[in-house]
């Protein structure tokens, strides 16, 4: 897939979100929007309300996981990079608006205190309830980092904070209210967002496709990662290497809220398999896992796939449980046909690597990093066990910083970032 593509839905998701400021600055206007200081801060602060307003729909659009977005954005981790700094914008933006009408409606600090706090205009308490809400989710979301099931349940309500703002935003009296145009693109946009969050949090269950699987193995790796392998009950998976599903065991060991995980199994194979990493209270429970519990899987996402490389010269980076794919990949790799492939596998001791007999007998060639005796791994050890990175892509699967310093070092090096591709999981 184009570079160029994942670039036109950012650019599209952007034009979205400001193209209401250009129908706004076309609306007829009863007052002026430019004199003197209040007067260009309360035109301002509609600016920033509607921007605001856009982002959290277009945001909101985005987190129904369609598949569409997954392509275009070059994977569902980087759409949800995408997701998370809007939703931060989105809040800065209609944060600001308050603030900047206090100066029209307020002569003083009480009467700023009781402009932001709910009264019987009930079309501004709207507002102010809206704005409230979403300022607790979203700290809660970005900054506090509650456990996963807590994460999930709260993003439930972004939705009803969403539709309170919307209700303000059309019953206040405005250039919303007032100008037909700009009137209809926010409904259009509004609803869109609300049909797309009733379709992913509250009626997934019944509207997204999800495929029935049975658990038939749990293995433990080692005293870190359990191996779970699932047969379907009906309809297969498919799926490319490298891809990626959100798993639902229905069972009393672990809670039934889908987690993400990448597929470690051949793309060729009937059965589904995934490695979980016991990195908290969820994942640590897997391993209790009963033979025959039922298991939901939706997916398969992401675009990170070898098979979609320009070059068959590569290097695999994988950092700890970033092993998953790249298991994936070796065992649907074609053979004898002219790959070129070097895994450079970083764990902190050797315990902790998991290496397969698939991974293992395949003709990659495998070097495995332990920080604890040789450092944090660098691409200088790359330019070492390979004969340099012409004509070459590489994959990394790691946790974010690992991925951030590697992507840095190779772009230092001279390589086309076209050529480095990453996956991570930080949603």
């Amino acid at each position: 897939m184009k570079k160029a593509k994942y670039f036109d839905a950012w650019v599209i998701a952007l034009v979205v979100s400001f193209l209401p400021v250009i129908i706004w600055i076309f609306a007829p206007s009863f007052t002026p929007r430019l004199g003197d200081l209040n007067i260009v801060l309360k035109s301002v602060g509609q600016i920033v309300a509607l921007i605001g307003v856009a982002m959290f729909a277009v945001n909101l659009i985005l987190s129904a996981r369609l598949k569409i977005f997954d392509d275009y954005f070059g994977g569902l981790n980087k759409l949800y990079e995408k997701h998370n700094l809007l939703g931060q914008i989105a809040l800065i933006l209609l944060l600001a608006h308050p603030l900047l009408l206090i100066p029209t409606y307020a002569s003083s600090y009480a009467g700023a205190a009781s402009f932001l706090l709910p009264s019987d205009d009930w079309e501004k308490t709207l507002g102010i309830l809206a704005l409230a809400t979403m300022i607790g989710l979203i700290v809660i979301t970005l900054y506090l980092r509650p456990k996963y099931n807590i994460w999930k349940w709260t993003h439930k309500f972004l939705g009803g904070a969403f539709f309170l703002g919307a209700l303000h935003m059309f019953f206040i009296p405005s250039d919303v209210s007032r100008f037909l145009p700009l009137k209809i693109y926010m409904l259009v946009l509004s609803a869109s967002a609300i049909v797309a969050f009733v379709y992913r949090s509250l009626l997934s269950n019944i509207l997204i496709k999800k495929y029935k699987y049975k658990i038939i193995t749990v293995k433990q790796l080692n005293k870190h990662a359990t191996e779970i392998v699932m047969a379907p009950k009906n309809e297969i998976l498919k799926f490319s290497a490298g891809q990626f599903v959100f798993v639902s065991f229905n069972d009393t060991a672990v809670s039934k809220e889908s987690h993400p995980f990448s597929i470690s199994s051949s793309s060729s194979d009937n059965n589904l398999a995934i490695i979980v990493k016991n990195l908290g209270d969820y994942t640590k429970q897997v391993a209790k896992l009963s033979i025959g519990s039922d298991v939901e899987i939706e997916g398969p996402f992401g675009s990170f796939s070898c098979d979609k490389a320009k070059n068959k010269k590569q290097i695999w980076i994988a950092g700890g449980i970033g092993i998953t794919p790249f298991i994936s990949m070796a065992a649907s790799l074609p053979r004898n046909q002219g790959y070129d492939i070097h895994l450079f596998y970083s764990v902190k001791s050797a315990d902790e690597a998991i290496l397969p007999k698939g991974l293992t007998e395949s003709d990659i060639n495998i070097v495995l990093h332990e920080t604890d005796k040789k450092g944090y791994a660098q691409v200088s050890i790359l330019e070492q066990i390979t004969d340099g990175f012409k004509d070459t892509d590489v994959f990394i699967c790691a946790p974010p910083m690992m991925i951030a310093a590697f992507k840095k070092q190779l772009e230092a090096k001279g390589i086309d970032k076209s050529l480095i591709h990453s996956e991570e999981f930080d949603f």
